[in-house]
């Protein structure tokens, strides 16, 4: 069973990146010179108090969510139109459970109200409705994984299993969500298609979703399954199917995807054995590419 920690490694931690890009095909260079793309980063920033501000940043500009009084966190960015939705969670009082919380426009919309600890991993926006991913603890201590839609809360797990929900997409009138729920003694790799779930791994090792993508009728998810030697092998399934990108031998973690036309962009970090030490790192369709030394 997991519980949550907060650490505070760095002083300045940025947790998620959204990219708007526009496109001005056939305009003169001023024109397109005008329209650059809007660059939006969110996380937090451990403040002058040191409890963590929730806080994003557009083009390099912060902007504050909470005010530094008690910790808050961002873990998930989405822009829609002129509407910037930012979601993960803010500690009710200080020294109490973190709430699962999302801001709009910098508006706080508070999820659970502290009894447990709640956290909200991910956010899509369809139409009007928002979906926030994520879990709440209950009353005899597990993490039941959830979505809440509209602030309505969604139990996709019994009170009986721990479980988690890192990512939530949607494709038309279908919602995924992916995780992992935690059965007899491992972690099972799944995800959640309009509240039916879908198992990926079958129990023998441990393993988690960490990121979604759907494209048409193909649904990739992305993760880390630990192999017999308990090494974390980093990995996509694609309908199913699994794509090893790390051979085993050494520890690799996975933390996004995106799929761009043909090419499945997976990123994470991969542990470096000469350097003594994980690099950020992504696979383009299973090629690694160092981005750290």
């Amino acid at each position: 069973m997991k519980t949550l920690k907060i650490n505070h490694h760095n002083l300045l931690v940025v947790l998620t990146i959204s990219m708007l890009i526009l496109f001005a095909f056939g305009c003169k260079k001023k024109d397109r010179e005008a329209r650059q793309p809007d660059i939006y980063a969110a996380g937090y920033e451990v403040g002058a108090a040191g409890y963590s501000v929730a806080k994003y940043w557009k083009n390099g500009i912060s902007v504050n969510l909470t005010d530094g009084t008690k910790s808050a966190q961002v873990n998930s960015i989405v822009v829609v139109g002129s509407d910037v939705y930012a979601g993960g969670y803010e500690i009710k009082t200080v020294g109490g459970q973190a709430c699962a919380t999302y801001w709009k426009n910098g508006v706080k919309v508070s999820l659970t109200d502290g009894t447990h600890i709640g956290v909200v991993n991910s956010l899509v926006i369809v139409g009007s409705d928002v979906y926030a991913g994520g879990y709440e603890y209950n009353g005899t201590g597990r993490p039941v994984a959830k979505y809440w839609k509209n602030g309505t809360a969604v139990n996709l797990t019994p009170s009986t299993s721990s479980a988690h929900i890192y990512t939530i997409v949607a494709a038309g009138s279908d919602v995924y969500a992916g995780g992992d729920e935690y059965i007899s003694t491992k972690n099972i790799a799944k995800y959640w298609k309009n509240n039916l779930p879908v198992n990926l791994t079958n129990g023998t090792n441990s393993a988690t979703i960490r990121a979604m993508a759907i494209v048409g009728s193909d649904v990739y998810a992305a993760g880390t399954e630990f192999n017999a030697a308990i090494v974390p092998v980093a990995k996509y399934w694609k309908n199913g199917v699994v794509v090893n990108l790390s051979n085993g031998l050494k520890s690799a973690y996975v933390t996004s995807m995106a799929v761009v036309g043909n090419d499945v962009y997976v990123a994470g970090n991969d542990w470096d054995n000469d350097l003594s030490r994980y690099t950020a790192t992504y696979w383009k369709n299973g090629t690694a590419v160092k981005l750290s030394d």
